[in-house]
């Protein structure tokens, strides 16, 4: 069992608590219990590649394969995020509630990644056999040293982060990947899923940076929110897999949303509140031509606060 730090707080009856209460106790301390918070996964060059669509999947046409290559920004390469879990370090009550709630995730929860290699899905087989293996080992065993707990994207809910060090890749690397030899002469649909794509306050004030929208509208044409976090992240190369939770309800106000049928970006309070990130005309100026262009019906821009956890 994990020794407890010097100057910790301890409860030395928990173990005469009857097990249902200990058990609710435990499931408490897990870092959620129905569904993860909102993250930031951090934009890397690789993510676009041809694939061959299947049936039933969208841009899949009626003749050879070679029309049915498309170009995809594949979410599933974006490294994942990390999640602290120290409950499997306490003991094996605490480990199998650990278990089951993983096994409760689906295939968008959290993963056991055994440090190096992929050891399943929340539900998968593979981790019941894993988590009767760790059972049978020395419950003193550091498990935290030789395991980690990842989630993957989620296009539904997390966003896409490009950071001012990523964005020149980021509006190149769609043209640039197809100019390699596999892809020259080929005629390929592009498709991204990403729904929300999020950006510090440092792009949103460079002129140059606003006039990419309308080339990022035609490569990520699923785009639905925008997100400029405003907030100062401090970020360093290694934090790619550590999990930054984002949220707008902190920021309440300052959205704008964009109206197709007056071709104009509106205020979502109505009136400007002054906490808007980029104001009508210049969010018309720089992104109304490449929204009106690809005939989206709906977009939007809020501030955010990122929050490390």
């Amino acid at each position: 069992m994990m020794e407890p730090a010097a100057n910790s707080p301890q409860f030395p009856l928990f173990t005469r608590l009857p097990p249902e209460l200990r058990t609710q106790i435990w499931r408490l301390a897990l870092p959620y219990e129905l569904k993860p918070a909102p993250a930031l996964f951090f934009y890397k060059r690789g993510c676009w590649e041809p694939s061959r669509s299947i049936e039933g999947e969208p841009y899949r046409g009626p003749n050879d394969e070679l029309e049915n290559l498309y170009f995809k920004f594949h979410c599933e390469l974006l490294d994942h995020v990390e999640y602290a879990m120290p409950l499997v370090d306490v003991n094996r009550e605490a480990r199998g509630v650990v278990g089951e709630w993983l096994d409760a995730q689906g295939k968008m929860g959290i993963r056991i990644e055994r440090r190096g290699a992929v050891q399943g899905v929340g539900n998968g087989e593979g981790q019941d056999q894993d988590r009767e293996r760790d059972q049978e080992e020395e419950e003193e065993e550091d498990m935290c040293s030789k395991f980690t707990f990842t989630r993957p994207y989620n296009s539904a809910q997390d966003a896409l982060f490009v950071t001012q060090d990523t964005w020149n890749d980021f509006l190149t690397e769609p043209s640039d990947r197809q100019f390699e030899p596999d892809l020259l002469f080929v005629t390929v649909t592009l498709w991204a899923d990403p729904k929300i794509l999020a950006i510090p306050k440092t792009l949103i004030q460079d002129d140059d940076a606003l006039r990419s929208f309308s080339d990022i509208f035609m490569s990520f044409d699923g785009l639905e929110k925008l997100l400029v976090i405003v907030n100062d992240l401090h970020l360093h190369v290694d934090d790619g897999k550590k999990r930054w939770e984002f949220g707008f309800k902190s920021v309440k106000r300052g959205g704008l949303v964009w109206n197709l049928d007056k071709r104009s970006f509106e205020y979502a309070d109505g009136v400007a509140t002054g906490e808007e990130v980029l104001g009508v005309e210049e969010a018309n100026g720089s992104m109304g031509e490449g929204l009106t262009n690809e005939r989206k019906k709906g977009f939007e821009i809020w501030p955010a606060v990122a929050v490390r956890r």
